[in-house]
């Protein structure tokens, strides 16, 4: 309804306010077709089967959430996050790694959501 198609708004602004951030990097990896597909699939089935399914919209908040976070952690992160880690290992990572992330891209995360 209404209120799905204005989170969806707010999260398609609001990444792509981040994404055009200055960026102090020479090279920025972009995402890819399966990384917009794997953020956005659940949401979209969630989104279809609201009529039909009691729990389907706690289902579209929670991945919209989820994308949100991603989104947000990695565009910070990337821009201004300083050295990330692995969140397996802590071992120190390259910015952009997947798997990786900052104190700054872990905030980020955590306000995305």
């Amino acid at each position: 309804g209404l209120g799905a198609a204005v989170i969806l708004v707010l999260f398609f602004v609001s990444s792509s306010a981040l994404s055009r951030l200055p960026d102090g990097a020479e090279a920025r990896r972009v995402r890819d077709a399966r990384q917009v597909l794997a953020n956005g699939s659940v949401a979209a089935v969630a989104a279809a089967l609201m009529g039909w399914s009691p729990v389907a919209a706690q289902a579209f908040l929670g991945a919209v959430a989820a994308a949100a976070a991603d989104t947000w952690a990695t565009e910070i992160g990337v821009r201004f996050g300083g050295e990330p880690r692995s969140i397996l290992s802590l071992r120190r990572r390259s910015p952009g790694t997947s798997g990786a992330v900052s104190p700054l891209g872990l905030l980020a995360g955590a306000a995305g959501a």
